[in-house]
Formats: structure tokens, C-alpha cells, sequence
């Protein structure tokens, strides 16, 4: 995993923890005057979300704007590594709604040192996301008399040193009467990867500007009537660098340093599933998930192996706490997780199927931590497992 200056953080942080201090900014010169690196460091970040007229900006998130229309609400919002617009609308009437637009973005500055590389050398960074969502729209009319339309649509633009080198858009076109002409990718693609040339032991700046337009029609006159819904609501959430390579190919992401003027941990925090038995031990039986760990926008699917836990059991549970572990024995093996009202969530699933928890799509959860323990019940008998402590991830 790369080494991060600051602590690893996906959550905001107080506008006090974002100042950077002197010994902060001797940091980042002392890295790289450690790789020979001549000339000043300069590290500019900045976030903005804008919907229609209404602007939020700064360089300390997250950032968020949202404008009324007569019918529904716009809205943008941006944190260093995930991106949100929204343009939303819901017409009953014979109306329209003309041009919702909306725009998030983050900048940020990287500088990325690897041990032997000499400052200067030329690399490539791979930078790896999340992007989901896209236009939609739902017409309902009385009769074919009814005209509506919709048009709505996305655009990801990815940014270094002020050029564009990559973008990604979708939209879609609909009238009345005739078949939806899309263009681009409907919906977003999910999984993205962009290449980004940089300079080792050099300031590289990096933007990332996501945008979404919605407009609508609903015609009609009495006694007809009709309803038109549309959004272009899309979400950009970064997991990390994935790739540091030179131009020979050969890789640095397990040993390159990135220096992030954030603070934003560009390395992507993983997510984690640690076993944990308890003393006196219980049957290691809560299996991670099959498919997928705790990662946000991601469904988490532990299972409980009956191989040799309990097969006579006809029920599965999984106690999910935020409390803090704990070690206590009890008559149906060892209790791992704190179990108060506040924060106890118990999730049931047939027996040797496995649990489908998911994980809200939103950067903030990145980093959580909380407390898992599996139970298997028969009539009289209910006996427990060992916990999976974990951790939610951006991967």
C-alpha cells in the first residue's frame, strides 16, 4: 500500500485539521529535496459545486449547492474523491423545465516520489473510480394526445495540469411517440481507469469536473393528463491510485510515496474483513464475503459455513454493531460485539446463505469501522461464531 504523509482519510475533516502547518509545508519540501527535485513545490486544491446559479467553493469540504425549480430540486455536491449532481424534476402539470444544470469538481495537487527515481523521471499514473448512474426519465399520459419530452444527460471530464485527457458522457433524447435516441454510455460504465502522464518528484494537478442537465415537457389539455419525471443523477467516487509506473513499465505502487496537498488518501483505502475467534475461542465459521467486502456502493455477502458449525441449525443471524468489540463469555459461546439498542442491527438469512448487506454509495462511509458476529439457531440451541471486524473501503 503507499505511503500516505498524512493519516489516511476519507472522511471530512474540521477546517482547523486542513490548515497546513510549517511543519507540514517543510514536509513536503524536505520529500522533495530527498529526490533531487529542483525548484519550488506549489500545491493549489480547490472544490466547487454549482447548481444553476448557486455556487459553493473552497478549498476545505465537502462543498454543496442546490437550487429550487416549481418542480423539484437541483443539486451538486463535491469532496476530494467523490463527486455527486443531481438534476431532478417531477411535472404534473402542462409545464416545462428548461436547462438543469449542475457541476461538481475537485482539484487537487499530487507530487509522487518512488526510492531510486530520480525527480524529473517521466511516469504514468493510473487513477481508478467509481461511475455510476445516468439519465432517466418516466412518462405517464391519459392518451397518445399527451406530448412530453426529456432530455438529460452527463459528462465526466478528467483534467492534468489544466488539458483534458480523458472524458466520459452519456445522454439520452426522448419525444413522445418515437424510441429514445442515446448517445455516449447510458447508464455510466461503473468501473473506470484513466492513464495520467506526470513527472516523478514534480507538482502534477489533477481535476476531475463531473456535470448533469436535465430539461422536460408535459403537454396536455383537459381531460387528458399526464406526469413526466426526470433526472441525470450521477455519482463519481474515487478508490484510488491503481497504478505508478515508468516508461519501461515497471511498476512503483507498492513503494512510491504520495504527497496529496489535501491530505486526501489517494492510495484508496481497502476494505477489511479480520477474523477474530474470541477467548474462549468460537468456530471460525463466519466466512468474509463471497463476492464482495464491505466496499461503499457494493453489497457485502459473509456467509456462515455449516460444514461443521451447527448443521443442524434452520436459521442464520449476523449481528452488525458500531459499538466497540468485547470478550465476554456466555452459555452459547463467547459475545464479540457490543450489542446496545443504539446501534445493533441483526440481519437474518436462510441457513448456509449468505447475508446481503448493502453499503450506501457515499465517500463518507469510507474507513468506518464496526463489529460483525454470526449465530446459527435450532429450537433450543442457538450457538455463535467468530466476528469479522471491518472496515468500509473505497475498494
Amino acid at each position: 500500500m503507499n505511503r500516505i504523509t498524512e493519516p489516511a482519510r476519507t472522511t471530512p475533516r474540521s477546517p482547523s485539521s486542513r490548515r497546513r502547518s510549517l511543519a507540514w509545508s517543510l514536509a513536503l519540501v524536505a520529500a522533495a529535496a530527498s529526490s533531487a527535485a529542483s525548484g519550488p513545490l506549489s500545491f493549489a486544491t480547490f472544490l466547487s459545486a454549482r447548481a444553476g446559479g448557486t455556487t459553493d467553493s473552497g478549498a476545505v469540504g465537502p462543498v454543496s449547492a442546490a437550487e429550487p425549480s416549481p418542480y423539484g430540486t437541483y443539486s451538486a455536491s463535491a469532496d476530494y474523491g467523490c463527486l455527486v449532481v443531481d438534476p431532478s424534476f417531477e411535472i404534473s402539470d402542462s409545464d416545462y423545465v428548461n436547462g438543469l444544470s449542475t457541476i461538481a469538481s475537485f482539484q487537487d495537487d499530487l507530487v509522487i516520489t518512488a526510492p531510486g527515481v530520480p525527480a524529473f523521471t517521466q511516469g504514468t499514473l493510473t487513477v481508478s473510480g467509481f461511475l455510476e448512474g445516468g439519465p432517466t426519465y418516466s412518462p405517464t399520459a391519459s392518451s397518445s394526445d399527451v406530448i412530453q419530452a426529456f432530455q438529460g444527460g452527463y459528462t465526466l471530464f478528467v483534467n492534468r495540469n489544466g488539458s483534458t485527457y480523458h472524458n466520459v458522457n452519456g445522454s439520452i433524447l426522448f419525444n413522445s411517440g418515437a424510441s429514445p435516441q442515446i448517445t455516449g454510455t447510458v447508464p455510466a460504465p461503473g468501473l473506470v481507469h484513466f492513464d495520467l502522464p506526470f513527472f516523478f518528484g514534480q507538482t502534477t494537478t489533477i481535476e476531475l469536473q463531473l456535470f448533469g442537465n436535465a430539461s422536460g415537457r408535459n403537454t396536455y389539455f383537459a381531460p387528458d393528463t399526464g406526469m413526466l419525471t426526470g433526472s441525470s443523477r450521477v455519482t463519481f467516487r474515487m478508490s484510488g491510485i491503481s497504478s505508478i509506473r515508468d516508461t519501461l513499465g515497471t511498476q512503483y505502487l507498492s513503494t512510491a510515496t504520495v504527497m496529496s496537498g489535501s491530505g486526501t488518501d489517494w492510495a484508496g483505502t481497502p476494505a477489511l474483513e479480520l477474523v477474530r475467534l474470541g477467548a474462549p475461542a468460537n468456530p471460525d465459521a463466519l466466512r468474509p464475503g463471497v463476492t464482495s467486502g464491505p466496499v461503499i456502493g457494493g453489497v457485502w455477502d459473509p456467509v456462515i459455513d455449516h460444514t461443521s458449525f451447527h448443521p443442524t441449525a434452520n436459521a442464520d443471524f449476523l449481528l452488525f454493531s458500531t459499538g466497540p468489540p468485547v470478550n465476554s463469555a456466555s452459555p452459547f459461546g463467547t459475545l464479540l460485539c457490543t450489542v446496545p439498542p443504539a446501534n445493533q442491527i441483526f440481519i437474518r438469512a436462510p441457513i448456509g446463505t449468505p447475508f446481503a448487506i448493502p453499503i450506501p454509495n457515499d465517500c463518507g462511509l469510507v474507513g468506518l469501522s464496526a463489529c460483525t458476529q454470526g449465530a446459527s439457531f435450532r429450537r433450543g440451541d442457538l450457538r455463535l461464531t467468530n466476528a469479522l471486524d471491518i472496515t468500509v473501503g473505497a475498494r
